[in-house]
């Protein structure tokens, strides 16, 4: 099992991004991070693999993204950076 997290390292947003690094910090589980703005191909990657309503009503699916192997997981960290966890 490889939990692959999707992220974009320049997030314009500096509240977001501490969110989301107190999340991952805090997962104990071991994961890879594949960062979107960096890399291409990783956007490509989890844009094709992203169900449609993962994203905004209009658009893409955007980063954070959860997989497990190639399998999406419920967007757990996005719940966890919108709800203030």
């Amino acid at each position: 099992m490889v939990i692959r997290v999707y992220i974009a390292s320049s997030s314009s947003s500096t509240v977001i991004k501490k969110k989301q690094q107190d999340v991952l910090g805090a997962n104990k589980i071991g994961y890879i991070e594949k960062d979107t703005v960096a890399n291409e191909e990783n956007q490509k990657q989890m844009r094709e693999n992203a169900p449609e309503n993962s994203g905004p009503a209009t658009g893409s699916s955007l980063p954070p993204q959860i997989f497990n192997d190639s399998q999406y997981s419920e967007n757990l960290l996005r719940g966890a950076i919108t709800q203030g966890k």
